[in-house]
């Protein structure tokens, strides 16, 4: 029988394969990134991460883009509770180090948003989000381009004006009773995965909340999604409009806790987007309530048909116990796919790259008739 616990968080051995195995950590390895370089030589980016009991550096090779952990000598004889992100992932990672470094640490604003506790997140996202009367939910994924795809596929003409005001434009066009809806908009962050930056998020706000001027209740939360490390990543989402974010699992599994309540602190609900066990696990423990299951392996930069369901189903009668909202997502092109996520218990899926033509060219139309063929399925 499969099931998700909560206990001591694992601390896995990890070589560019990925993570090969698991054993017991006597206390979870939370760790803290100071935002200054380090490296006496200047070689490299070097930050420092601080560990219960022990102190080591973590360091980005400027030739090959690689992790490597170094420990000093006093902590030679302690467990090694050293975790690395797998893969492609590095890469990204360590960008995103690097921008908290050179572009928000500075930001006295984002720092004191940290400081003081907003309200609390607003149960009704994960009410938006769960599945209702055999409803699935949809969350629309805005980018501009698709990094997973070979090759890329872009959407250059995307407009955040336009888009906000199309996807106004579905809602309004969408029958009541109908078995689908839009429930959720997802702002992809990142310039070279997504060609998007946090000035498009906050663009794409400002237009949302025009178009919902008159009931701004009404209007479907957005969601920030990013290679996020650091809780200030987060206060920037927060302060250009974002109601939620979704975590990459895969690329902050010792800082996720932290990063969950951080986000609480903003008054934000968090996703927490997981491709493989050990990560759901990782996520489980954190306490997340929302999950995105993903056909996406972001460390091979892949797309693992059927992962999400698999995953998903494996751990559904936890998951369901525990009152979790899960989400599919990862290429999502097909009436079948959107079937098998139903048939293993899914709440809603995250659509992407299969709607960003049509809202590119601005059809209403052609939007609501590829959702229409995804969640209906006698059409």
């Amino acid at each position: 029988m499969n099931t998700l616990q909560h206990r001591a968080s694992p601390a896995f051995a990890v070589t560019s394969a990925g993570l090969v195995g698991a054993r017991p950590a006597r206390k979870a390895h939370r760790h803290c990134v100071t935002l200054c370089p380090t490296d006496p030589k200047g070689v490299g980016a070097c930050f420092r991460i601080r560990f219960h009991k022990r102190t080591c550096s973590l360091r980005a090779g400027q030739e090959r883009g690689t992790l490597m952990m170094t420990e000093p000598l006093a902590a030679q004889q302690e467990e090694l509770v050293d975790w690395l992100p797998a893969g492609a992932l590095e890469k990204d990672v360590m960008r995103k180090f690097e921008y908290v470094r050179d572009e928000l640490s500075n930001r006295e604003p984002l720092s004191f948003r940290l400081s003081y506790m907003s309200e609390a997140p607003s149960r009704d996202i994960r009410a938006k989000l769960r599945r209702r009367r055999g409803r699935l939910s949809v969350v629309v994924d805005l980018k501009r381009r698709s990094a997973t795809s070979e090759p890329a596929r872009e959407f250059h003409a995307l407009n955040m004006y336009a888009a906000a005001e199309i996807l106004s434009d579905l809602r309004a066009e969408i029958p009541l009773g109908s078995k689908f809806g839009l429930d959720g908009i997802m702002v992809s962050v990142d310039s070279e995965l997504y060609d998007q930056d946090c000035a498009s998020l906050s663009d794409f706000a400002r237009h949302w909340r025009y178009f919902h001027r008159e009931d701004p209740s009404t209007a479907p939360p957005i969601i920030y999604k990013d290679i996020i490390v650091h809780e200030l990543q987060l206060a920037e989402a927060a302060e250009a409009g974002a109601k939620a974010a979704c975590l990459v699992a895969g690329a902050c599994l010792p800082d996720l806790e932290k990063l969950l309540n951080a986000a609480y602190i903003l008054g934000m609900e968090v996703l927490v987007e997981v491709h493989t066990e050990e990560e759901l696990q990782y996520a489980f423990e954190a306490g997340a309530g929302i999950y995105v299951f993903t056909d996406v392996d972001r460390a091979r930069r892949r797309v693992v048909k059927g992962r999400a369901v698999d995953l998903m189903d494996k751990y559904r009668v936890d998951l369901r116990n525990a009152g979790a909202v899960c989400l599919g997502s990862g290429r999502i092109e097909t009436l079948e796919q959107v079937e098998q996520l139903r048939d293993v218990g899914a709440d809603g899926i995250v659509i992407g790259g299969k709607l960003m033509a049509s809202i590119a060219r601005g059809d209403v139309e052609a939007l609501a008739s590829v959702l229409h063929s995804l969640l209906v399925a006698d059409l």
